[in-house]
């Protein structure tokens, strides 16, 4: 009687350590199963501009026709700026994830911004054949933002826009002041995305479908990261879509 008491005891008290193991064995199988996924799909969002990079610098290099050069040159570029872009975006959510993300807010005009994101996009969506317009529907106001921080917001969103947009299409920036809040909305004419995708497009990887990506590379950190930084500002941001007429991405700054 005795011995079985004793025996309760030693198995009851080794069931809290036995579930340990075991939950700590499916973590580390999960983790492995993560990490297997993270890496096969970042090889493909390397592979794909990287490929396309790489045979037009091929052509630059055997083809004589000099009048197809500047067009090689301009897709060269943009795919080496899809890769620098990819990159920056896996050290930004490398510090998110370590909680090591430091903001250094001061006060900017909107319209100041305004007209720094027309210098800095203005060019490569006229490439692309989208037309890039600002609308400023209120007088000026300052905002308090991290100025490199709030620049990849703005490329992440941009950039996502000018993927799903096809030539002649365009991509408008809104800008207005709701009960002194700063709201800036980013709307373009893509393909939009489905109602079922919606609440999710702002997870860790998250991608609409494979297939979206396959022309550019789509790491799913992108809005991933411009989330994250919203959230650093005090602020927020949303989404609204229709397959077929685009998507709109509402930032929303607040108390400035």
């Amino acid at each position: 009687m005795v011995f079985a008491i004793a025996l309760a005891t030693l198995i009851g008290g080794a069931y809290p350590l036995v579930n340990r193991l075991m939950n700590d064995k499916l973590q580390a199988e999960r983790a492995r199963r993560d990490l297997s996924d993270f890496v096969t799909s970042i090889a493909h969002d390397i592979k794909t501009p990287l490929s396309v990079l790489s045979l037009n610098l091929e052509a630059l290099t055997n083809t004589g026709n000099y009048e197809e050069y500047p067009r090689h040159i301009r897709v060269a570029y943009q795919k080496s700026q899809d890769l620098q872009r990819l990159i920056q975006n896996l050290f930004e959510a490398n510090s998110i994830e370590r909680g090591s993300v430091a903001y250094n807010f001061k006060k900017i005009s909107i319209l100041r911004l305004l007209a720094e994101a027309r210098g800095r996009y203005d060019g490569y969506l006229e490439d692309k054949g989208i037309v890039f317009e600002i609308s400023a529907l209120d007088d000026d106001m300052d905002i308090s933002v991290d100025r490199q921080r709030i620049w990849s917001v703005f490329d992440n969103i941009i950039y996502n826009a000018a993927r799903y947009t096809t030539f002649g299409g365009s991509i408008t920036v809104r800008v207005e002041n709701k009960d002194g809040n700063a709201i800036i909305t980013i709307a373009d004419t893509g393909c939009g995305i489905p109602p079922e995708h919606l609440p999710r497009i702002f997870e860790r990887f998250y991608k609409v479908s494979q297939a979206r990506g396959e022309n550019d590379g789509d790491s799913g950190l992108g809005l991933y990261i411009v989330k994250n930084i919203m959230d650093g500002h005090g602020g927020r941001v949303t989404a609204v879509s229709e397959v077929g007429k685009g998507t709109a991405i509402v930032l929303t700054f607040t108390g400035n």
